[in-house]
């Protein structure tokens, strides 16, 4: 576990980063392979970009949550 402070939120901004990343790229690339699979082009791509925004809005909103928190000094 990380004591350091500064270090801390340095490792939380940048796991944030990976996260959001990740929840749009990973269903747009499953999507995009599936169709390529299945030639169902292009709506397992338009599937995997939804999903992909569904997620992000997701991630915004457990984030926007986070920093209430942390204003609050909770």
């Amino acid at each position: 576990m990380i004591r350091d402070p500064e270090r801390r939120e340095y490792l939380e901004y940048l796991s944030l980063g990976a996260e959001i990343a990740m929840g749009l790229s990973l269903p747009l690339f499953l999507g995009y392979w599936l169709d390529g699979r299945l030639g169902t082009s292009p709506w397992l791509l338009l599937v995997g970009a939804l999903t992909g925004i569904f997620i992000l809005i997701g991630l915004t909103i457990r984030i926007a949550n986070r920093s209430n928190g942390k204003d609050r000094g909770s």
